[in-house]
Order: structure tokens, then C-alpha cells, then sequence
């Protein structure tokens, strides 16, 4: 995620994914007069880095040519031009970590971003980030973040408070989910807590 902010308004965004780089696409288009005004940042709390999102391709049996999806698939997600090439299109961050070495790019500042290097800082912060394991109740987490933050907000609640009430909205949202995996877990032989 990086901290950005416009004025006195303090935004978290995850700029390492497909859908959340929109966002910053979307920050240019919609308030065009506040260039300069924003700022990339590292999270606040000691938090490395986070990835929100991703994305896939499959190549469907019924496909006709299998082996031109297949070469597509390869040179735009394992190659530092396809990757880029996304990049630059649709600002869709790359994973592929090669993709990082094109000064170019990733060392441009951003006049938006009050003339910072927000890509460059996007690549050191995806070089820090860790394999993610997600479970049945992520859907459900997921959508507490945005109804709880929204109802701390609401009722006048400081940052400490919305995080208590995200934690304590989360586990009482996905309390019955997380007590079936965790028995499913046990009759498989692998829960040893």
C-alpha cells in the first residue's frame, strides 16, 4: 500500500496491483488541478509492503492456437517489454521483477506526485512483499474494511479506534468460517494447535 495525501485528507491505497494502479489513473484524470499536491510514501507502522489484487489468463481448451496464447501469455508476462508494455498502457504494476531494471521508467519522476519517483518506490516495496495464503474468509474481511473504516469514521472514531473496530468486525464476521477450516484442517492431520 502507499500512504498518499491531497490537502489534509490522508489516503491508503495499494498501488501494486492491477486494480488499485486505476486509482492512481483515475486521481489524474478526476482532479487534475491537484498535481503537485500528492505524495507516495511508505505505510506508516512499520508495515514493509502489501499487495491487494492480482490477476490471471488462462487458455481455454476450446482455443484454436494454444501455442501462439501460450507465446502471448509468455512475452507479456515474463518478459521485461511485455511486462513494461502494460505497464505503460494500463498502469497495471508488473510482478515479473526483471521488468524493474528500465531506468526509464521506473526512475521517472511524477510532476502529479510533486515531482517524486512513485514507480521506483512501487518496485522497492514489490521486492519486499511475501507470499500472501488466503482462505474462505478473505471475502469476508475484505468487505469489513471498507463498511467498518467507514462506520469508525462516521461515528467519530481516532485511527486506533477504527483498527479495533476493523479487528473486532473481522473476527466476528468470519468467527464460524475460520472454526469449519480449522476442523477441516484437524480431520485432515495438519491442524496441531
Amino acid at each position: 500500500m502507499i500512504f498518499l495525501s491531497i490537502r489534509e485528507f490522508p489516503i491508503l491505497l495499494d498501488a501494486l496491483s492491477a486494480k488499485r494502479g486505476y486509482y492512481f489513473l483515475k486521481a489524474k484524470s478526476l482532479a487534475p488541478d491537484a498535481s503537485g499536491k500528492w505524495g507516495v510514501a511508505k505505510m506508516p507502522g512499520g508495515v514493509k509492503a502489501s499487495n491487494w489484487g492480482g490477476s490471471f489468463l488462462v487458455i481455454p481448451e476450446q482455443s484454436k492456437n494454444k501455442a501462439a496464447a501460450w507465446a502471448f501469455v509468455k512475452y507479456m508476462l515474463a518478459t521485461k517489454e511485455g511486462q513494461n508494455d502494460i505497464f505503460q498502457a494500463v498502469d497495471y504494476f508488473p510482478a515479473y521483477t526483471p521488468a524493474y531494471e528500465d531506468a526509464s521508467i521506473y526512475d521517472a519522476t511524477d510532476d502529479y506526485f510533486s515531482g517524486q519517483q512513485p514507480k521506483k518506490l512501487w518496485a522497492e516495496l514489490a521486492k519486499e512483499l511475501q507470499p500472501v495464503n488466503t482462505t474462505m474468509m478473505d471475502a469476508a474481511a475484505d468487505g469489513c474494511i471498507y463498511t467498518s473504516v467507514n462506520s469508525g469514521l462516521e461515528q467519530g472514531l481516532d485511527a486506533e479506534g477504527i483498527r479495533e473496530k476493523v479487528k473486532s468486525d473481522i473476527e466476528a464476521a468470519t468467527a464460524e468460517v475460520k472454526e469449519q477450516q480449522i476442523q477441516v484442517l484437524k480431520d485432515a492431520g495438519v491442524w496441531d494447535k
